[in-house]
């Protein structure tokens, strides 16, 4: 199946000049503006909701160089971040973004619930860290359109004993 390129948002800078890079200097103004970029369409808010909880790719200024474009949203001003999941993907694979295999787990899974790059779950779950994988369970709801409710994780081993 073709991967399709979403493109919420434009990024038509007519009105407003590009935002500058003091715009985006920390990592919670990179992952609010990655934030409004995705609001709206779940799968990419999930996905970008995945980066941002791991922490690791947004920080990274590799990351940015290859997957990111900076713009302000056209009916707010604001400054926003599309992330070409694809591009990342492609960097990636050809070792312009070399990464631990957590991470590249949780790219390949965002990827895959943004823009539906297939995937061998059970391959991507395995070896996942507790964290981790709560994160991948909440954006997976969050993309089916359950992330409005309230979710009950529990971690780590129940108190008592079976019997």
């Amino acid at each position: 199946r073709p991967h399709r390129r979403l493109r919420p948002r434009s990024l038509d800078h007519r009105e407003q000049g590009p935002p500058s890079r003091r715009d985006t200097t920390t990592f919670h103004d990179l992952a609010a503006a990655m934030r409004v970029w995705a609001k709206g369409l779940l799968g990419l808010e999930a996905a970008v909701e995945l980066l941002i909880g791991h922490g690791t790719w947004p920080a990274r200024s590799d990351f940015a160089a290859a997957a990111l474009t900076f713009g302000r949203d056209g009916i707010t001003g604001a400054t926003m971040a599309s992330v070409d999941f694809e591009a990342a993907l492609a960097a990636h694979r050809a070792g312009g973004l070399p990464s631990s295999s957590s991470e590249e787990q949780i790219l390949a899974l965002a990827a895959s619930i943004a823009i539906g790059v297939p995937v061998a779950l059970g391959d991507l779950m395995s070896g996942l860290d507790e964290d981790n994988a709560v994160r991948v369970a909440i954006a997976v709801l969050h993309a089916a359109g359950f992330g409005g409710r309230s979710v009950l994780v529990t971690r780590g081993r129940q108190g008592g004993s079976r019997r």
